[in-house]
């Protein structure tokens, strides 16, 4: 219902205009894929590598009649309605794998908290990449606990797929993906001594990856070193932590100090309740792999 009320809003009651970011978004991804479309190679992103979406457009490209500029309008509601059911059935998904794990009044708070951001508005008009961030993430969530529940190859093979895929689609989720390889680090080495399985699924997710994008396996080294070192929005360094920490807060104080102590009061309770799980379950609690996979996500989050 979220999902629907937003899309007919934006889309319909309260649509961008001509000058919007939005529309220029979505235009670029129309010209990337009609150029895709022609020549694999083509396509221009140093951001992300974003092949798999382009794959998709020519799927669509073929049930809609082609990307000409007379069927934009219907590349774009094609899309957005793709993107809508797709998104559903990841949350519901999501809702029924965790529902007998976690109280459903929990799952509900956190999706409403990765709902509440501006960027989620900004997807709910886009149809790139960004449309696919929340279900994509939930799978990928979905599925690392599958395999630390029961690391059998079927599992190990469609989390490979999943994370492959995730990355191939837009570079936000490397932190993500760096977070499960660590919990599936510690479950299959450090606990079980697994090795053959952790290699199993570190080259198998090496494989897909470079399947998904092998029309631009040359550029993706420069798209790593884009990410990684040379944008100031995405490059991270360990030793600017608390420096960025404290020009959040002082943010956060200046517009939304209430916000801000609701941030540091839930921090404060999960830093209390880490304390005391590792006082009472001391090492093991340190090294259980879910631990290890949620505390990493949350200090990427952060």
């Amino acid at each position: 219902i979220y999902f629907l009320i937003s899309k007919l809003y934006f889309l319909y009651f309260n649509p961008i205009n001509i000058g919007s970011n939005v529309i220029a978004l979505n235009t670029h991804i129309f010209y990337n894929a009609k150029s895709f479309e022609f020549l694999p190679q083509s396509f221009h992103d140093w951001n992300h590598p974003g092949t798999p979406f382009y794959y998709y457009t020519n799927i669509v490209s073929l049930l809609i009649g082609g990307l000409h500029i007379n069927n934009l309008q219907n590349f774009l509601l094609f899309n957005h309605i793709i993107f809508y059911i797709i998104n559903i059935l990841s949350i519901f998904y999501f809702i029924n794998y965790f529902k007998n794990k976690i109280d459903l009044k929990n799952l509900i708070i956190f999706l409403l908290i990765i709902f509440s951001f501006d960027t989620n508005l900004l997807a709910i008009e886009n149809i790139d990449y960004t449309a696919l961030q929340v279900p994509i993430a939930l799978f990928i969530l979905i599925f690392t606990f599958k395999v630390l529940d029961d690391p059998n190859y079927k599992n190990l093979f469609l989390l490979s797929i999943i994370l492959a895929f995730s990355i191939s689609i837009i570079m936000v989720f490397l932190p993500l993906t760096i977070c499960s390889f660590l919990a599936l680090f510690n479950q299959l080495i450090i606990c079980s001594r697994k090795f053959k399985k952790f290699f199993f699924i570190f080259f198998s997710f090496i494989v897909f990856f470079l399947l998904f994008n092998f029309p631009i396996i040359g550029r993706l080294p420069k798209i790593f070193y884009n990410v990684l070192f040379a944008r100031k929005d995405t490059s991270f360094n360990i030793l600017d932590t608390f420096t960025l920490l404290k020009k959040a807060i002082l943010f956060l104080a200046n517009h939304n100090i209430f916000l801000c102590f609701l941030i540091i009061f839930f921090l404060s309770l999960i830093i209390y309740e880490l304390t005391k799980n590792i006082l009472i379950k001391k090492l093991k609690f340190i090294f259980d792999s879910k631990i290890i996979l949620l505390s990493s996500v949350s200090f990427f989050f952060l």
